[in-house]
């Protein structure tokens, strides 16, 4: 399967991915949220406790600090 990329707002989409494991749904939505945060956008993910930590601990493992992210106003992760 090949990881979402990221729809603009010139070319909005509607994406629908089924997955094997939390570490392959993690690892898909870290990459997805990943350029907007680097490019100094938002990102908000309503997730499970344990996809949320999955989520972001993959996000720490490409090189993002979710910390500073969450504090700067830039990641919201709410739990389900």
């Amino acid at each position: 399967m090949s990881p979402l990329q990221p729809a603009t707002a010139a070319s909005p989409h509607h994406h629908v991915e089924f997955y094997d494991s939390d570490e392959f749904l993690a690892s898909t939505v870290a990459e997805y949220l990943l350029p907007a945060i680097v490019a100094g956008g938002a990102a908000f993910v309503i997730a499970t406790s344990r996809h949320e930590h999955l989520i972001e601990a993959a996000l720490v493992a490409r090189g993002c600090n979710v910390g500073t992210v969450r504090r700067d106003g830039r990641y919201l992760a709410m739990d389900t």
